[in-house]
């Protein structure tokens, strides 16, 4: 029974909540028709059956539907339940009674007709319309046979043979009639809603995109006028810092426009908070981060902020959207500014709570039980109406609530109340915490660099507690010398300093000034801007940045994972150093693939040996005089395909041993992959290739061989599920660039393509089906590597059909779409290349 009467409940809540000012326009027009109707047919034209306290009571409770929006936030629960019971008395009660004592007169026939429809237009959902118009009906028979002395001498005979006929008559075309007039009005209003959405997000997005395009000009303006023919060129210190600068806006800006995206689909489809991404933060430090990082639109906004930091606190929560969620409020707080030039925004961070209230135009009373609903918006014309809903989801995901006071032309207040954490949770925390920087650094030395004395001791004293050995330095210059008298395992290193800056300090400790450090632990620490910072930092290469006043637990949280980054690069680093110099053979019959195979293994120190079949390879191997360390093969090959080749190197007189062995295949299928590790293949690579999956697979099993691992399963290629695709991979072409290959290569393997279409058309012509399919196969691999990713899904799903099956495609006009997307690829390729 519970859950019917749940759902009732949420449909007439949702039903009342979409009829908005309806119900107080309906309790005005139904006060005046029961109060001007009364002395109309009590006093002027009398009628026997008028009762004065039937009409007083259906005024009361219109009045009381009138007055709903002077009512406060306590009584508004009881407000659907008053309007359905005032439609229920008003329309079928009041209309069904007065038929019954009329004795079925004409006119109250009429009413009781006009009756359905009303309540089926008011109610359009169809369990609120039948539960309303039976109650009613019932309750007036009812209330009749109880205050009618003749009740059953009137003319019942009519039910039957008109009135019950004509009832369900107009139930069923009212039903018809609204549901279809229903789906209109919510197709155009979602059209509406649409439009009104894409304008406000065009509009959201114009102001940071403006900015973007002014911080571009600026950079264009401050670097050197390009000269032909001239290799290099001076740009100035002051020219270059302020690129820097401007660097730092365009990120802002592209952040502002990250965050409307993310807010917009994020409400839209109501998706869910991520809780999984939740970590431990400290109040003050986030909402200090949030003031750091907000794009203010005027230079002097930030100095009409204050923070005041009452009583700090932690909890958990995803830093991006609590720092989003502050972004919201100081952008509805500062949009007034220009308007009132007095106005001043206070954050206070008190106990379990953040307030930010400003001094503002206010808001109105009857606007804010409505303020935190999605799209709704109040004096900003230009506004979405999602940031304050996000707000809330936010504050709710993390188990807190946020809620608005305002008075009218005096403040605006938002609470934000976060959720309090058991103190064992909290020991829990920072015992974890402790605990790995403990396991990383107990011992090691840690290098504390600042010209502030102050902030070298407090930083110190964190160290000090996981076992660490502190050194300082007062600048750069000291740093360099400390780092190269003494092994550091980290340093903690602030970048506004006199003589050698911070900036300056990492940039050489990364270029390598003192020998094996060039993977050094950095934490950077600044007070300036994180953009700007954030910017220069990168091009050094130091990853983990912290505002100064950071808690302690950051400070350790932060360093240990920029420790772990740190010895992952110079285990990378090392690997690569191992394996400088290898010698790999690659196996493939398109010369286009083996390029791009062979540029991508250059660039990391390997030594290549190509082979354009099976029995050029097995050639190589067997002449070649140095040590061959790996086999990068294609699986489908003329004459003899990739597992037929590892089989005989497998079982020929010159042993593989331990050497790995990586297929590349468009194949997934199990036979394939059974036959590939009963030949001796370690691993495969899906193509097309992807560089990184590539070199990461060939550094992990050199480094299994070289510790004397035995060859593993091969690893089946991972296909993405089949999607609508983009004519072109701009970043596959891009990739393509940076490795070397140039319009000339691109147009070469275009004209390749070109022909393997053709002569694919000449055998599908001649019905020869096995070179159809090997040609399928090149024109696969092509396709792939050229970055052409539709034209590539679609000849793999024709040619998997075609090895499935041993026929041809089943569509008949397959070939004929196949041209038609290599043409529509080929110009598109084409006018890329040249760009």
């Amino acid at each position: 029974m519970a859950n019917p009467l749940r759902h009732f409940s949420q449909a007439l809540q949702a039903n009342t909540k979409a009829s908005g000012k309806s119900i107080v326009i309906a309790g005005a027009l139904g006060t005046f028709i029961f109060g001007a109707y009364g002395v109309l047919w009590l006093y002027v034209t009398p009628l026997a059956h008028e009762s004065v306290a039937m009409r007083l009571l259906g005024m009361v409770a219109c009045m009381g539907l009138w007055s709903s929006r002077y009512w406060s936030d306590r009584y508004k629960n009881f407000l659907p339940w008053l309007w359905f019971a005032t439609l229920c008395y008003a329309l079928p009660f009041f209309s069904t009674y007065q038929l019954l004592a009329s004795n079925y007169s004409v006119l109250r026939s009429m009413i009781e007709v006009a009756t359905v429809f009303l309540i089926i237009g008011l109610f359009p959902n169809y369990m609120l319309a039948s539960v309303n118009m039976a109650l009613g009906l019932c309750l007036g028979v009812v209330t009749a046979y109880v205050t009618i002395p003749d009740f059953w001498s009137l003319n019942h005979s009519t039910v039957v043979s008109v009135h019950l006929p004509a009832l369900l008559y107009s139930i069923v075309a009212g039903m018809i009639l609204t549901r279809s007039h229903l789906r209109s009005l919510l197709a155009q209003e979602k059209v509406d809603a649409m439009k009104a959405l894409i304008g406000s997000i065009a509009h959201e997005m114009k102001s940071p995109m403006d900015h973007l395009s002014q911080r571009l000009n600026a950079i264009g303006k401050r670097l050197p006028d390009h000269a032909v023919g001239v290799q290099s060129q001076t740009i100035y210190v002051d020219d270059l810092e302020a690129i820097y600068a401007e660097l730092a806006k365009c990120r802002e800006a592209i952040e502002r426009t990250t965050q409307v995206v993310t807010l917009t689909t994020d409400e839209i489809s109501a998706k869910p908070v991520d809780v999984s991404r939740h970590r431990y933060l400290q109040a003050t430090t986030v909402v200090n981060k949030a003031l750091a990082e907000f794009g203010y639109t005027n230079p002097g906004d930030r100095d009409r902020i204050s923070v005041a930091a009452n009583s700090d606190f932690i909890f958990k929560g995803d830093e991006t959207r609590v720092i989003f969620t502050l972004f919201n409020l100081l952008k509805n707080a500062l949009y007034y500014f220009d308007r009132y030039p007095d106005a001043r925004v206070t954050i206070k961070v008190e106990e379990r709570q953040v307030t930010v209230e400003d001094t503002g135009p206010g808001i109105r009373s009857e606007d804010l039980p409505r303020l935190f609903e999605a799209f709704q918006t109040w004096d900003k014309p230009d506004g979405t109406g999602l940031g304050l809903s996000f707000c809330q989801r936010t504050m709710r995901a993390l188990g807190g609530s946020i809620h608005c006071e305002s008075e009218l032309g005096k403040f605006t207040r938002f609470v934000l109340r976060f959720p309090a954490l058991a103190k064992d949770e909290l020991s829990a925390h920072e015992k974890d915490v402790m605990t790995r920087g403990s396991a990383m650094f107990n011992g090691k030395r840690v290098l504390v660099v600042d010209d502030s004395r102050h902030f070298r001791q407090m930083s110190k004293k964190v160290l000090v507690r996981l076992g660490a050995v502190v050194d300082e330095a007062e600048d750069g210059k000291q740093a360099l010398a400390m780092l190269a008298a003494l092994r550091h395992e980290a340093m903690v290193l602030d970048l506004q300093m006199p003589e050698l800056d911070g900036y300056a300090t990492a940039e050489r400790v990364r270029r390598g000034a003192i020998a094996g450090l060039e993977h050094l632990t950095i934490v950077a620490l600044s007070s300036e801007s994180p953009h700007a910072a954030r910017v220069r930092l990168e091009r050094i290469g130091v990853k983990e940045f912290l505002s100064k006043g950071c808690s302690p637990l950051e400070l350790i949280e932060v360093l240990c994972r920029a420790h772990a980054t740190s010895k992952a690069q110079a285990k990378t680093a090392e690997d690569g150093d191992q394996q400088a110099g290898k010698t790999i053979l690659l196996v493939d019959d398109d010369e286009f693939t083996r390029k791009y195979i062979r540029t991508t293994l250059m660039t990391q120190g390997f030594q290549v040996l190509e082979a354009a079949d099976a029995e050029a390879a097995l050639q190589l191997w067997s002449d070649a005089a140095r040590q061959i360390d790996a086999v990068i093969t294609d699986i489908h090959m003329p004459h003899m395909s990739g597992v037929d080749m590892v089989r005989a190197l497998r079982a020929g007189p010159r042993p593989l041993g331990a050497m790995p062995v990586i297929a590349m295949s468009s194949r997934t299928d199990d036979a394939m992959q059974s036959e590939a590790r009963e030949a001796g293949v370690n691993a495969f690579v899906p193509k097309p290739v992807q560089v990184g999956d590539l070199l990461l697979l060939v550094s992990q099993r050199l480094a299994g061989s070289a510790n004397g691992k035995q060859p593993g399963s091969p690893t089946a290629p991972k296909r993405l599920p089949a999607a609508p695709l983009p004519l072109i991979d701009l970043a596959r072409l891009d990739s393509l660039r940076r490795l070397g290959m140039n319009k000339v290569d691109i147009t070469l393997a275009l004209e390749e393509l070109h022909t393997k279409v053709g002569q694919l058309a000449n055998y599908v012509e001649a019905k020869d089906l096995e070179r159809a399919k090997m040609l399928m196969h090149a024109l696969m691999g092509l396709a792939g590597h050229l970055g052409a990713s539709a034209l590539y899904e679609e000849v793999h799903e024709k040619y998997t059909t075609m090895l499935a099956t041993g026929q041809w495609p089943a569509q008949v006009d397959w070939l004929k779409n196949l041209s038609q997307l290599f043409a529509d690829t080929h110009r598109m390729l084409k006018a890329r290349a040249g760009a």
